[in-house]
């Protein structure tokens, strides 16, 4: 079989115009450590520490658990999601359980995807919006209150790779080589709307460095907020 030069060029051409799930999934080892500060209007407001626990079994299905704990004022927030690498769809997300503690009281909420929350497809062509839509039953409980509530909202997220080339960002801990991913999500609850606009700066292996977002709520003002990686700790499992 004989190809000329022009064919060659025009397959490796579309080879790079597209990017896979797993160079967007991060450093998926066990006891991977990755540190960030937020800053709103300015100002520090918050930080983050994400951990990547190992494997875990949800509904039947392996998984890995990432865990990210932030500090918000006296709130400590601690949201466990549990993903996995689909060969055939791509980076998923099956299950969070978050356990917030504020002023003597701790709340989980376990929040289950139907179907299965796509992060990323299994591959993503520059330029492209893909559209993902799922309904998300979360489940309550307050302690020491005994408080329990259940609630549905129907979710809607586009997912768009600017390039297929990479791009230097740079954040307190480095410089980094970065894919960029726009994402909208639009959550519904009953009568209430709320949008999260995201512009994140993935680098293979390490995961996101740098994240700009702005949420918005009717009857609320818009909230825009900054985070950059400080630390960043391979792990070895």
């Amino acid at each position: 079989m004989f190809c000329n030069r022009s064919m060659f060029e025009t397959l490796e051409g579309r080879r790079f115009l597209s990017v896979t799930a797993s160079a967007l999934s991060g450093l998926l080892k066990k006891g991977t450590v990755s540190a960030y500060e937020t800053t709103s209007s300015g100002k520090v407001s918050g930080s983050i520490k994400k951990t990547v626990v190992g494997a875990a079994t949800v509904h039947g299905v392996s998984t890995i658990r990432v865990d990210t704990r932030q500090v918000i004022g006296t709130a400590v927030i601690v949201d466990s999601q549990y993903v996995g690498l689909n060969p055939a769809s791509g980076l998923l997300l099956y299950q969070t359980v978050n356990d917030t503690t504020l002023a003597g009281f701790e709340t989980r909420t376990t929040d289950t995807f139907t179907p299965t929350q796509t992060v990323f497809p299994k591959t993503l062509a520059a330029g492209k919006t893909y559209t993902f839509k799922w309904t998300d039953l979360a489940v309550s409980d307050v302690t020491p209150s005994s408080a329990h509530s259940m609630s549905t909202s129907a979710v809607t997220r586009t997912v768009k790779l600017t390039s297929a080339k990479l791009s230097k960002v740079k954040v307190p801990v480095g410089t980094f080589n970065c894919y960029i991913i726009q994402t909208v999500t639009t959550l519904k609850t009953g009568g209430a709307t709320s949008k999260t606009t995201q512009t994140q700066y993935i680098a293979p292996n390490v995961g996101v460095v740098k994240t700009t977002q702005t949420q918005t709520s009717a009857g609320s003002p818009a909230r825009t907020s900054t985070t950059q990686l400080t630390k960043f700790v391979k792990g070895k499992g």
